[in-house]
């Protein structure tokens, strides 16, 4: 949720890979070059774990991901989610923490960046997406939020009018 990326590029992130506050690196879905920006937060725990990252599986980091989700008050929470398999429409309640896994933090990663103001084609350029209907299905945004968003793009182009 720090940098946007696959779990099968973090996976993989090295010194080598590492260029400062940045990753530069190829895409293992797309062959992309990707460039990251790195924040604070993702530096220190990259400089903790001598810049990489201890071999797991996915499987293995998503089973470790629910055991602490589910040690979270507010991940106890139920929700309704709608699956739809074979053209079959299943609805479940189920508590938050039983559908984290680790593409959360990349949706996570494409909300907040959003919600910071941040274009989608700029986010889209980290999170490797190639269309804008793809990278959409990422976004968490509510009608409250989407708002406030535009509220916030309306008084900086006031301020502008203004000076």
């Amino acid at each position: 949720c720090l940098v946007g990326l696959r779990f099968s590029d973090v996976i993989l992130v090295n010194k080598e890979k590492r260029t400062g506050d940045y990753l530069k690196f190829q895409d293992i879905k797309t062959g992309k070059m990707i460039v990251a920006p790195l924040r604070e937060r993702a530096i220190k725990i990259l400089e903790r774990n001598n810049n990489r990252f201890k071999e797991i599986s996915n499987s293995h980091f998503n089973i470790r991901i629910k055991e602490v989700a589910k040690q979270i008050p507010m991940l106890q929470e139920k929700v309704e989610i709608h699956t739809t398999n074979g053209g079959v429409r299943k609805d479940e309640i189920v508590s938050k923490w039983e559908i984290i896994g680790s593409h959360t933090g990349r949706r996570t990663f494409a909300t907040n960046a959003i919600k910071a103001g941040i274009p989608a084609h700029v986010v889209m350029k980290i999170t490797g997406h190639k269309t804008y209907a793809a990278f959409q299905r990422y976004i968490r945004i509510d009608g409250q939020m989407s708002a406030e968003l535009m509220m916030n793009e309306f008084k900086k182009i006031d301020g502008k009018k203004a000076a």
